[in-house]
């Protein structure tokens, strides 16, 4: 469920950019990066439901 809301989000939020060009679209991402981690804090909640998929695969196969 969280992996919606925050696809709708990001797709709300992004839409404008869907006709930009590479060079616009790298400008954008080195001024939004997090300073501290490198990459957009909201990149880790969009991608926890599959890491803890992965996860749990990973362990059922043991």
């Amino acid at each position: 469920m969280l992996s919606i809301i925050s696809t709708l989000c990001l797709d709300m939020k992004y839409r404008p950019l869907a006709e930009a060009d590479a060079a616009s679209a790298e400008r954008y991402l080195q001024s939004v990066k997090s300073a501290s981690l490198g990459f957009l804090p909201l990149a880790i909640v969009f991608s926890l439901p599959k890491a803890s998929y992965m996860l749990a695969h990973m362990h059922s196969l043991r």
